[in-house]
């Protein structure tokens, strides 16, 4: 007795829809093969896919990356130094029995204190926004060590730690992981890694890292914050020639 053939069996001129026969060949697209997407070569050619370069350019920087908070760091500390050099010159030309010009000196010697906390907190959150703006897949250093924004500012407060091991790394490390965000993109510019390691050096002096290292580690800030800049810009170029 000759049974009639399931839908799926072998031979079935139904095809295999319930998994069974052979598929059944698949109608070709009639809208071509689906693009895919890849950020703009913004300098000539496609940046290179590397870690995790296609998911992490397309997040973009996480806030401005406290470009602002430069000058707020340069005001404060120009502000303390003068504070200090002039309460000096007052106390060392004025005359003793003058009591104003003592009052004075005493009240920029005072000075100096908050103008001093001012210029560090700004440092830290800068340091925090920095890597912050950084996609997390690119938070990685040369040597291949992950450092989150909490990280890159909490191993600061660790005495000894932070002068010998943790500056070089934050401070380092910062500018390979914006180097690694601009290669991305394909942009020749690059944050200052070996002037990241002079300041660090310069932090091991002491009286040399009250004085000198500051204006240094300002200098750096800036250097940064121009190959920040760029970066915000890329990622505003690739947002607008998003097809999306």
């Amino acid at each position: 007795m000759n049974f009639p053939q399931q839908p799926g069996s072998p031979g079935s001129p139904y095809g295999s829809p319930g998994g069974f026969g052979p598929a059944a060949p698949q109608a070709p697209n009639p809208y071509g093969p689906s693009p895919s997407y890849a950020p703009p070569a913004v300098y000539g050619y496609a940046p290179p896919q590397q870690y995790g370069a296609q998911v992490s350019l397309a997040e973009g920087p996480a806030g401005s990356g406290g470009l602002a908070l430069r000058w707020v760091a340069l005001g404060s500390f120009v502000a303390t130094f003068l504070s200090l050099a002039v309460a000096f010159l007052i106390a060392g030309v004025a005359d003793e029995s003058n009591d104003v010009a003592a009052g004075f000196a005493a009240v920029l010697m005072m000075a100096w204190i908050p103008l001093s906390v001012v210029y560090f907190v700004t440092a830290l959150v800068w340091i925090y926004k920095s890597w912050e703006m950084i996609p997390a897949a690119f938070r990685v250093t040369a040597s291949g060590k992950r450092v989150s924004p909490g990280a890159a500012v909490g191993f600061l407060f660790i005495p000894g730690f932070n002068v010998f091991y943790w500056n070089f790394v934050c401070a380092g490390g910062l500018c390979d992981a914006l180097n690694n965000v601009l290669a991305a993109y394909g942009s020749p510019r690059r944050a200052p890694k070996g002037f990241a390691i002079a300041c660090s050096v310069l932090q091991l002096v002491p009286y040399v890292n009250l004085t000198l290292a500051p204006f240094f580690w300002l200098a750096w800030m800036f250097m940064v914050d121009s190959a920040k800049a760029e970066y915000a810009r890329l990622a505003a170029a690739q947002r607008a020639a998003a097809p999306y």
